[in-house]
């Protein structure tokens, strides 16, 4: 059979069947047998009973019928289940109260785990009862548990007994009234309530004389059959509650509610599918009403009593506060110590070093290693030529701290300074396999400061943008004023993967993306008042600013606004922004002015009127202009940073003696990762960051939010094809919806950080790739540790030389396939026409440069990105690669003799155990003729006497 040169490709298309791979008893754990807590365990000190269990949309599917203002929340009566089953497992059945601290909400994408934990008897035999929730996710940090509800268990329950359930024997009692809930459901969306199938079990409704509310729920057939696993199913009890929803029994009640406090519940008769439910109402006026329910089954039989419920009106920002979007979007770069000790020590670090240019003050007092200083380039290659290239070379960028209205233009000069040197290093084939250290100074926040050098922070974005373009040739090291012999820890640093660093004293630190947790600085989110004065907004009629802009209106009560666009009233979208904005009742001025002008960024601060002075300033303005670092132009470089540097120093001086209550940057996740064929576009936005943590230790308010992809298509994004979104896909770095980006930017101040990376992370896509976009990203990816040799398989020149020559191109050919359609989003490698143009396929410059670095890996070659335009198809570039890769030919003359021992030895190692005495022997003989036939006067005379063990030790160590 002709079988592929590649590996399999296999594409499932059904779901995934669930599965329970363990048993609760197995594991130490007590089995319950209850669909939401699966398993519970006696604390050993004896301190309480714990249960656990875990909640998804997929294993509990009728759980997604239950949404709210668009999230799907386990229900309050679901709480109660809980509560009630964990009072069965510690006999303490009566729940005397509950009350909800936080929504529970369910990710479309994962599960949640829950805890729930009953503590030991107080004096009259009740017990506390906690409830917490966690998403189930296999990153490090999965977040805080979330309390969800706290309460009391009871061996007694409340006073009143059965009798209080009355008599709904006589069904509907005389007199009551029916409502009409035909439609009802559908209308509820207006309300935000988003009911399905599972959870649409209110039948009847009455009102009767004495003013109480009757109804009738009933659960549909498929979830009728699972009620008896349920002490009560959350879904049928909820409906009890429907009777209470705007447009059901309520009249003028508009407000969404849900379940709040519980207290005295009784269970009298469990896994009913049918109630008939009684609810009295106090208060139905006031923002929590409060409901007395009683409930019997068909027949008139007591199920359950309800002493209190208390409902409040819900809070939608509690909603997004409390979900997993914000526990899985909201991140920071947090500087972790690195041990370089235990280090291997490779040629870099013990090879000669030089550095090119001036050396920072100290950095080469009292080293013990000899390092040459070379003023330029020219004599860098000088040396080289005569003595050979260094394996480590220092590019210092030269230090600045004090700045004024020039900044911007030092910036800008000093990055294409920068970019040009690093271009001709790069092109340099004197420097191939020399090391090229940027090295900045007080650039980076580590070690708890904030960069006190912008240009060098700036730089920061541009060289990580040249580091993933050029893989292991660039390393970005920033130090501190003062450090003492930082060269022994750079050492360390380069003999490591690690490209990127900051040395501290005597330490090395790494930059780790870290989520950041809502809620640590509730005063850094209290100064944000949008309804004071007026808010700036540059960009503003693109598509964040004009988002932000109506956000602003409509959630924060923004009631003025000066809108800066470089193309005013004449912007596409402009009148319509106008438009929006007054019809929530703000108003707003849009002017034409470029904010990256001084002057003209002055004069239009200046009419802003003395009555309602500028409060806050949102700068969204930006522009791109994609290319390789090799190709970025000056010109490029500079019309980037414009926008970016420009416009954000000048808002941050002219505006740094108002009485502000925000000052938000927009930057870009390009900034921190360093995008291919971005630099221009990283080294902006880093130096936005940077101003937010400088105006931060100024005592000035500052937020610089460092967003990902969008969903929504702007000018910045317009420009992508599909071959890019793949990649990005690809990479794990997911886009944001409109409304998920506005829910964060809420959040965002209530982290305490002044400098925000924004953007959802599919670490399950991040943890299948062979290389990260980004060493920033490893803090999110857990790799469990394996042996070289479960990492991959042979190398492939090994494989090539197991192959007859004929059969090695094809061989290369089907890799090099195989790797196209990777990058290109292929499910199948058969798609890949081998003598098409890569052109033809889609490939633009970075997924060419994806292609070559896959190669690279995969042969331990190091070809330029322009290979895949010099060798322009899959049989083109196998063509070449079979000169380049260095395969063992057996050749003439001797060398076949040695692949017949290779092949000999490993035929010995695959009989193992297999051998017995006289076998031994035999093989031992036939190895001492062998050995005699090529001894000569130079072979040790110790082989003539060697035993069989060191016969056989002497072959397994010629390899």
């Amino acid at each position: 059979v002709d079988l592929p040169h590649y590996a399999f490709q296999h594409t499932r298309y059904w779901l995934k069947p669930q599965t329970t791979t363990a048993n609760a008893n197995t594991l130490g754990l007590n089995a319950t047998g209850h669909p939401l807590l699966g398993a519970g365990v006696d604390i050993a000190d004896g301190q309480g009973t714990l249960l656990t269990g875990r909640l998804s949309t997929h294993t509990h599917p009728w759980l997604a019928d239950h949404a709210v203002w668009g999230s799907t929340l386990v229900p309050g009566t679901g709480l109660l289940e809980m509560a009630l089953r964990a009072g069965q497992e510690v006999h303490c059945p009566h729940v005397a109260e509950l009350t909800l601290a936080a929504p529970l909400v369910l990710s479309e994408r994962g599960g949640v785990l829950i805890q729930v934990r009953v503590g030991p008897p107080d004096d009259n035999g009740d017990r506390g009862i906690t409830i917490h929730s966690r998403p189930d996710t296999d990153e490090e940090e999965a977040g805080s548990w979330l309390v969800n509800a706290t309460g009391t268990l009871s061996e007694t329950g409340s006073r009143t007994g059965e009798s209080a359930v009355g008599d709904l024997s006589a069904w509907p009692p005389k007199e009551a009234t029916e409502i009409d809930i035909t439609g009802a459901y559908d209308r509820l969306t207006e309300y935000g309530y988003a009911y399905g199938t599972a959870f649409r079990n209110l039948r009847r409704v009455w009102r009767a004389t004495d003013g109480a509310v009757l109804a009738e729920v009933t659960l549909p057939e498929e979830s009728g059959a699972e009620a008896g696993k349920y002490i009560l199913h959350p879904a049928l009890l909820d409906a009890a509650l429907h009777p209470m929803l705007p447009g059901m029994a309520s009249e003028g009640d508009e407000n969404t509610r849900l379940p709040f406090s519980w207290s005295g519940i009784r269970v009298f008769s469990p896994e009913a599918s049918s109630l008939r439910v009684r609810l009295e109402i106090s208060g139905a006026e006031t923002d929590s009403p409060v409901l007395a329910l009683t409930a019997t089954d068909p027949t008139g039989a007591p199920v359950l009593s309800v002493d209190s419920l208390a409902l409040r009106t819900l809070d939608r920002s509690a909603l997004s506060q409390k979900s997993d979007l914000l526990r899985n979007a909201l991140f920071h770069v947090d500087w972790q110590p690195f041990d370089t000790g235990s280090e291997r020590a490779d040629s870099e670090a013990t090879g000669a070093w030089a550095v090119l240019g001036a050396p920072p003050a100290g950095l080469l007092d009292g080293a013990v290693r000899e390092v040459a200083v070379h003023p330029d380039l020219d004599s860098l290659r000088a040396a080289s030529d005569a003595e050979g290239a260094p394996a480590v070379v220092l590019l210092p960028v030269p230090h600045q701290d004090e700045y004024g209205d020039d900044t911007p233009a030092r910036v800008s000069s000093a990055l294409n300074d920068l970019r040009s040197l690093i271009c001709a290093w790069l092109a340099d084939d004197r420097f191939e396999k020399t090391r090229l250290v940027v090295l900045t100074e007080d650039g980076v926040a580590a070690g708890g400061g904030s960069p006190s050098d912008l240009v060098a922070a700036s730089a920061w974005g541009l060289v990580r943008s040249a580091q993933n373009e050029n893989s292991d040739r660039i390393a970005l090291v920033d130090i501190a004023n003062g450090n003492r012999d930082p060269l022994a820890l750079l050492a360390g640093v380069l003999a490591s993967d690690e490209p990127q660093a900051a040395v501290r004293d005597d330490s090395v630190l790494v930059p780790r993306m870290a989520k950041a947790v809502t809620g640590k600085d509730e005063g850094t989110a209290a100064q944000a008042r949008w309804d004071q004065g007026t808010v700036v907004v540059t960009g503003a009629t693109g598509l964040l600013g004009s988002l932000i802009t109506h956000h602003l209106a409509t959630n924060h009560g923004a009631r003025h606004f000066l809108l800066l666009s470089r193309s005013g009233n004449k912007a596409p979208g402009a009148t319509e922004l106008l438009t929006r904005l007054e019809a929530t009742g703000a108003t707003a001025e849009l002017l034409a002015c470029d904010a990256a002008d001084r002057t003209a960024l002055a004069a239009a601060l200046d009419t802003i009127p003395d009555h309602r002075p500028l409060s806050a300033v949102v700068h969204t303005a930006g522009t791109v202009d994609d290319a390789l670092f090799t190709n970025l132009t000056e010109t490029q470089l500079t019309q980037v940073l414009r926008p970016k540097v420009d416009a954000a120093w000048n808002l941050h001086e002219l505006t740094r003696d108002k009485n502000l209550n925000a000052f938000i940057l927009y930057s870009s996740l390009a900034g921190i990762l360093g995008n291919r064929g971005q630099a221009n576009y990283a080294a902006g936005n880093a130096f936005l960051d940077a101003l937010a943590q400088h105006r931060h230790t100024q005592g000035l308010p500052a937020l610089s939010l460092a967003w990902g992809l969008w969903e929504e298509e702007s000018s910045i994004t317009s420009g992508l094809t599909d071959v890019d979104r793949s990649r990005l896909a690809r990479s794990g770095l997911l886009p944001l919806s409109e409304d998920d980006a506005m829910a964060l930017f809420d959040a965002g101040p209530g982290t305490g950080h002044s400098v925000l990376a924004i953007t959802r992370i599919d670490t399950a896509a991040l943890s299948a790739q062979s290389s990260l976009p980004s060493v920033v990203l490893r803090g999110l990816v857990r790799r469990p540790a394996r042996t070289a040799v479960a990492q991959s398989g042979p190398p492939l020149a090994e494989r090539l030389a197991g192959l007859a020559p004929e059969d090695r191109e094809r061989a290369l050919t089907d890799l090099v396939r195989a790797f196209v359609a990777s990058v290109l989003g292929y499910s199948d490698v058969g798609s890949v026409d081998p003598d098409r143009a890569f052109q033809e396929l889609g490939f633009d410059s970075l997924s060419s440069m994806e292609l070559r670095d896959r190669i690279n890996k995969e042969t331990g070659l190091r070809l330029p990105a322009t290979v895949v335009f010099d060798y322009p198809s899959s049989q083109a570039l196998a063509t070449y690669l079979i000169d380049q890769v260095e395969v063992k030919e057996p050749g003439a003359g001797s060398a076949p003799v040695l692949g017949d021992l290779e092949r000999l030895k490993e035929r010995i190692d695959s009989t193992g155990a297999a051998f017995d005495a006289d076998l031994r022997r035999q093989v031992t003989d036939q190895l001492n003729r062998i050995l005699d036939a090529v001894r000569d006067e130079t072979t040790d005379d110790d082989l003539a006497s060697a035993s069989d063990e060191e016969l056989f030790a002497f072959i397994d160590g010629a390899e």
